[in-house]
């Protein structure tokens, strides 16, 4: 319906774990969102740096190989500054999240239930969507 179609939201989901990566784009399309998912920072510059794709939202791991989520996330907010970002990390190394933090970034610490990860990520819409 055309109602809910104001909610549809494009999220780029990059997660080096394939189960959690499917777990977290099962859920999300089932509430409505549209998802792009990655399993590299490699892949997720090129999704970012691709001029056809919309994306509202960045939903990345921080600690992957290669290229880590908070460098896809600094080039997200560089060429996509109208859109959301929110980071996960399974790993409580204080500095990562206070690095994350002091670039104003929104991080989610894993494991974490399914209503925390929705509730998070309206969050961070809405607010990316008040500063427009």
């Amino acid at each position: 319906s055309a109602a809910s179609d104001v909610y549809k939201r494009q999220v780029l989901l990059v997660e080096d774990d394939e189960h959690i990566r499917r777990i977290i784009r099962v859920l999300l399309m089932e509430h409505g969102y549209t998802v792009v998912d990655v399993a590299t920072g490699t892949e997720a510059l090129a999704v970012i740096d691709d001029d056809e794709q919309t994306l509202d939202l960045l939903l990345t791991d921080v600690l992957m190989p290669g290229i880590k989520g908070t460098e896809v996330a600094t080039h997200m907010a560089a060429k996509r500054p109208e859109a959301a970002i929110l980071l996960m990390t399974g790993y409580a190394d204080s500095e990562v999240l206070a690095r994350a933090q002091a670039a104003g970034r929104t991080i989610m610490k894993k494991p974490f239930k399914p209503v925390e990860l929705l509730t998070r990520l309206s969050g961070v819409l809405n607010d990316s969507a008040a500063r427009r």
